[in-house]
């Protein structure tokens, strides 16, 4: 199990105990995979008056303060891997052969920009030349390289860039160098979970965000999103729920899977999925499917990146087999480069641009 204490203000902190309030009354009518029930059991917060201490396993993904201590701790967590790494790049250049392995997520994400040939990179008409992800003119995100991304990234200063954030940062950059702007834009993200991916949203583009999530995870991404991006109005799903609720009023709208109804209809120029549908029932995502064709606006985009299979349940969960729309255009769709690089499960990666 994980614990954090994240330091919030008096004002936070009753926000965030009122929700819990909620959350405990609530009857909870979701319906969760084994998988997802074990691990919404595991979460537990305690208050205390300038801080919260929260508890959980997956889906805990806190970047840590650069402290001395962590700094070590990160350091002997990456070793092995940059001893593979460095035996791997000493026979590959050996014997000129392009051996399998796994790496690091800096390293793979600098594999990635430079278009190492270890990615066995094949042209086609849905593929992307990694090396131009940044070459649009209009870039905001304009970093070829990991210390790059450490030095633009809003927390550099405080905390340690953690592989959750890195692996957001590669996803934004492909959504940035395919969609003609996200400044400003109306952005859907079923699956937030910590709220990674939201913070770079809301520090590189200002954009209007409606997170999607089980109940407690709201937890995490609430204590997060707090204390990284404090001048962010948040709205938890027990205020949604009051009948003067005013959306206009929020950066950032937290919603129950039972709450999406509040999204406008044909309101969002951007949907995203990532490493979540891969753990739910099909009839889930098949509803998620739905709630994109009502929500996204005409010419909208929905991004996905997801294993290509995993077992839930006892039964395979397939990206393949999700219910894509024949009648929009496939902007891109390829393996994941970046989980090819790191995770021993093979992943995809989809853009898709509706009607």
């Amino acid at each position: 199990m994980n614990t954090i204490r994240i330091p919030l203000n008096p004002s936070q902190i009753q926000h965030l105990q009122d929700y819990h309030n909620w959350v405990e009354k609530k009857s909870n009518e979701l319906d969760l995979t084994d998988y997802w029930k074990t691990h919404t059991e595991k979460i537990s917060i305690a208050f205390e008056s300038d801080a919260v201490t929260l508890t959980g396993e997956s889906g805990f993904y806190f970047p840590k303060p650069a402290n001395n201590l962590n700094r070590l701790r990160h350091f002997m967590a990456q070793l092995p891997i940059s001893i593979s790494y460095w035996v791997y790049t000493f026979f590959r250049s050996v014997f000129n052969r392009h051996y399998d392995f796994l790496t690091s997520y800096p390293k793979a994400y600098d594999f990635i920009r430079k278009h190492d040939p270890l990615l066995r990179w094949h042209p086609s008409q849905n593929r992307t030349c990694w090396r131009e992800l940044t070459s649009t003119g209009r870039s905001i995100l304009d970093f070829k390289k990991y210390r790059d991304m450490k030095k633009n990234w809003h927390s550099s200063s405080t905390h340690i860039l953690d592989p959750a954030s890195i692996k957001s940062y590669f996803y934004l950059q492909v959504i940035e160098n395919k969609i003609e702007t996200l400044t400003n834009a109306f952005v859907c993200e079923i699956g937030s979970g910590t709220g990674n991916m939201a913070s770079l949203f809301y520090h590189h583009f200002k954009s209007k965000l409606f997170l999607i999530d089980l109940p407690k995870t709201f937890f995490f991404s609430f204590a997060h999103l707090s204390e990284s991006c404090p001048t962010a109005r948040i709205a938890l799903p027990h205020e949604v729920a009051r009948q003067n609720f005013a959306p206009e009023n929020y950066d950032i709208i937290m919603l129950t899977p039972q709450q999406t109804s509040q999204i406008q209809n044909k309101s969002m120029d951007l949907i995203t999925n990532i490493h979540s549908m891969q753990e739910m029932k099909d009839e889930i995502i098949s509803s998620y499917f739905n709630l994109i064709d009502t929500i996204i606006k005409p010419k909208g985009y929905f991004f996905c990146a997801n294993s290509a299979e995993k077992v839930m349940d006892g039964k395979a969960v397939r990206f393949l087999e999700y219910p894509w729309r024949a009648n929009s255009q496939t902007i891109m769709f390829e393996p994941d480069p970046l989980m090819r690089l790191v995770n021993l499960s093979p992943a995809y990666i989809r853009l898709e641009q509706l009607p």
